[in-house]
């Protein structure tokens, strides 16, 4: 039982390690590394794109945090009252979603990359677009772009 325990606080703490990867990249501040986050060539070229595709990904990873803190509280409950098998069932739940829907996330970080990189494009006047992300730097136009289309302002670093 206590094997049991242990692992249903593992999927509460996997959840919370999504939670705050998901607050952390919508708030602009998840560093630039190659754990987490988005990577490819254009956000690791440029601190605008990283930010602006990671705030994409935010709503998708905070979705896989609350569904593995979820499953992981109903694994320690089932586990408590002595219902094993619905606690090992919700703790696979809560791994399986938290990884999946982490992987799923890289979708919106695509389409949030493309979005970044025909602005990038369009500002630049050029075709490279991490040459074009690289030295626009903070240009207005490429720093205030979102995953929605919406212009933002820009946040002070």
């Amino acid at each position: 039982m206590w094997g049991q325990l242990a692992g249903s606080y593992g999927v509460i703490g996997f959840g919370v390690l999504l939670l705050w990867w998901a607050a952390a990249s919508r708030r602009g501040t998840l560093p630039r590394q190659w754990l987490l986050g988005h990577r490819t060539s254009l956000t690791l070229s440029s601190h605008d794109a990283w930010v602006a595709v990671n705030r994409a990904l935010a709503p998708t990873i905070a979705a896989a945090g609350l569904g593995a803190v979820g499953a992981g509280v109903v694994a320690m409950s089932a586990f408590v009252v002595r219902a094993e098998k619905l606690g090992l069932f919700a703790f696979l739940v809560g791994i399986a979603w938290g990884v999946i829907v982490s992987c799923g996330s890289v979708v919106p970080g695509a389409i949030a990359s493309r979005r970044y990189a025909r602005t990038a494009r369009g500002a630049a006047g050029t075709r490279d677009v991490v040459h074009a992300a690289a030295t626009l730097g903070s240009h207005p136009r490429v720093a205030s772009a979102t995953p929605n289309g919406r212009r933002v302002r820009p946040r002070p670093r």
